[in-house]
C-alpha cells in the first residue's frame, strides 16, 4: 500500500498556500513539487484545479508581521465593493 494522498488533504493550511507554511507542517518538497499542486507564483502552490476565494488566495502574500496592503481592484473586491 502506497502513501495516501494528500492534494487538498491535511497538513496544507488552505487551497493557496506558500512551499514555506507546508514545509514547517511537515509537508515534503518533493511532494511539493507533484502534479497534484500548481504554482501560483514564487514559492506559493495552489491544490490543483482548485477554485480559491480572494481572500484565501491572498493570504500567503502576507509578510510574517501582517501587514499586507492590497489597492484597486483587488482591495474594493476584498471589501465587496
Amino acid at each position: 500500500m502506497g502513501k495516501p494522498e494528500r492534494a487538498g488533504g491535511s497538513g496544507l493550511p488552505g487551497p493557496v498556500f506558500s512551499v514555506a507554511e507546508a514545509r514547517a507542517r511537515g509537508v515534503p518538497a518533493s511532494e511539493l513539487r507533484r502534479r497534484a499542486y500548481d504554482g501560483a507564483g514564487h514559492g506559493l502552490r495552489t491544490v490543483g484545479g482548485a477554485a480559491s476565494a480572494l481572500p484565501d488566495a491572498v493570504r500567503p502574500l502576507a509578510p510574517a508581521s501582517g501587514t499586507t496592503v492590497a489597492s484597486h481592484t483587488t482591495a474594493a473586491a476584498l471589501w465587496g465593493i
